[in-house]
């Protein structure tokens, strides 16, 4: 790391595999590359980190997508990420509607 990019301020992305099979074998290939195309893409004035990890929650099994978006954002306060994306192949619904994503700003830690 040159020391230009030491000084620029960090985004940390945790990106969490839910279950560990298929999802985590595509959050390996994407964390290859994934900073990279956020500098592209979003800011190259900004470092970007990316860590991966596997959910602790299942699902169909501990109370459904809010199981999962709280076990997301534990995580992402506990490990301090700036950003988390979970990365799942479990059909999901909210409110009998099949659900893609969900987006949360969260100010000082708290969601």
């Amino acid at each position: 790391m040159t020391q230009r990019e030491q000084h620029r301020p960090e985004i940390v992305v945790g990106l969490v595999a839910t279950p560990p099979d298929h999802p985590a074998r595509v959050a390996a290939r994407l964390s290859a590359e994934l900073a990279g195309r956020l500098a592209e893409r979003v800011s190259a004035d900004v470092r970007w980190t990316v860590r991966t990890g596997w959910g602790e929650v299942a699902p169909r099994r501990d109370g459904g997508v809010e199981a999962l978006l709280d076990d997301l954002a534990r995580r992402r306060a506990d490990d301090q990420w700036d950003v988390a994306i979970c990365l799942t192949d479990l059909p999901l619904h909210a409110e009998h509607l099949p659900w893609c994503c969900s987006l949360k700003r969260c100010s000082s830690g708290h969601c």
